[in-house]
């Protein structure tokens, strides 16, 4: 039995670039997205369109066509592992897109067209059906109905944005929960297509982030996200790949036990202070004090800390002393992996539930072990891309901060021991966080 592409109980993405691009940018994101999926419940979905055929310019790009469209698609479904989804705009299409396709899209525009709707059931492959920008919710009942007169057991709607006023969108939360009950249907929210001013510039990213911090309060609002165009030609919105693995799923979060951390370019900028004191050769480097508070916070959480560079330094010595973190290793040939594997041995902690930040190709080993692996914002290009956290904050400048915050928020344990630390130093409990 095929696995469910639209799981009722479990997060799940669709996400890529809005129209099949050339195999090396298919693949980058493609590969990207299949790391990232390890860590998404109900898994990704590696979206893009072998023919746009409702762009709003007449010379717009519009794809390669069904026939090169599919056969790309298909490489990047044997490279990758990936399901697939595209578009379908015909009747005609739908056949032939399902043979290579593990997902049929019908496109807001048309999810009123019966024969199209027909067609797309009729495969017997899921359907994801995107409401259009001029109907309310239980509207889409309707379009769900048409696709399930056919042999298709699985389909999702989506909402991406209503008409308000002119060139303009806007979404109603109260949507998600409206069109779940009318179509008994997974609804995916596409947070790029809804924050879209058509033909002029959007900002592609906020909704999805805010939506799914309302998910973190227990509202079931947007059950999954769409978060695609991010290709050659959807430059404005190309950023939201890079920011899907800001959301770190509340189970991943509760799994990790250990919290590894590089020091140059993590816990510091990178610089280095080398002189000589009376003869001695010194070298002083500069941390971040919010930096230091977050690793509390982490250990006053019960997750181990443990400091690990390819440097011998007494600067860094002195440094993890003052934190009392659980552990610190310095290796002066940078043999990190090594380092953490005995770290986890004697903890008995699986690599699975660690985390790493790392910003330079010392930490790729490391990085492509753990379970959380997180890039500083000044990590080198292949060390982001290997990560499923992009911090936005650089080495030395509260980046750690910013992961132990991210992190235990994810856990829902944030508001629990900024409390138990107030209460340390006033011995009152204050209610400032509510």
């Amino acid at each position: 039995m095929l696995p469910a592409r639209f799981p009722g109980d479990a997060f799940f993405v669709i996400a890529g670039p809005c129209v099949i691009e050339d195999d090396d940018l298919n693949f980058r994101v493609a590969d990207h997205l299949a790391r990232l999926a390890e860590r998404v419940p109900g898994g990704i979905i590696f979206k893009a369109s072998f023919d746009k055929a409702n762009r709003s310019n007449r010379g717009a790009a519009r794809g390669p066509g069904i026939d090169a469209g599919l056969a790309a698609l298909a490489r990047v479904r044997e490279r990758s592992g990936l399901p697939v989804l595209t578009d379908v705009h015909l009747p005609e299409q739908c056949a032939a897109a399902a043979q290579v396709a593990d997902v049929l899209q019908i496109p807001a525009f048309l999810c009123r067209q019966s024969d199209l709707l027909a067609a797309a059931g009729a495969t017997g492959k899921p359907v994801n059906v995107k409401k259009g920008q001029w109907m309310h919710p239980e509207g889409m009942r309707g379009a769900v109905d048409k696709v399930r007169a056919g042999s298709t057991t699985e389909v999702a709607v989506t909402e991406r944005g209503t008409f308000f006023g002119y060139g303009d969108l806007v979404v109603d939360m109260r949507s998600f929960v409206r069109m779940r009950a009318a179509c008994n249907a997974p609804v995916v929210f596409d947070g790029t297509h809804s924050v879209q001013q058509p033909g002029r510039r959007g900002s592609g990213w906020p909704l999805p982030r805010d939506t799914s911090r309302s998910r973190s309060r227990a509202q079931r609002w947007p059950e999954h996200a769409s978060v695609g165009r991010c290709g050659r030609r959807d430059r404005p919105r190309r950023g939201a790949l890079a920011s899907v693995p800001h959301m770190i799923s509340t189970a991943l979060a509760k799994r990790i036990k250990l919290v590894g951390l590089d020091v140059d370019g993590v816990l510091t900028d990178g610089g280095l202070y080398i002189g000589d004191v009376g003869g001695m050769p010194q070298e002083l480097k500069r941390y971040d004090i919010q930096d230091g508070l977050g690793i509390h916070l982490l250990r006053a959480s019960g997750i181990k800390v443990a400091i690990i560079t390819g440097r011998v330094s007494e600067s860094v010595r002195l440094r993890a002393a003052e934190l009392e973190v659980d552990d610190l290793v310095q290796d002066a040939q940078a043999r990190k992996l090594p380092a953490l594997l005995r770290l986890l041995e004697r903890y008995d902690i699986k690599a699975e539930d660690t985390a790493f930040v790392g910003d330079d190709f010392p930490d790729h080993p490391v990085l492509r072990m753990v379970g959380l692996p997180v890039s500083v914002a000044n990590a080198v290009p292949e060390i982001r891309a290997l990560c499923s956290v992009q911090l936005t904050r650089t080495g030395g400048n509260g980046a750690v901060r910013e992961f132990a915050e991210m992190l235990l928020k994810a856990r829902g344990d944030w508001e629990r021991v900024v409390s138990d630390y107030l209460v340390e130093r006033i011995d009152t409990k204050l209610e400032v966080l509510r």
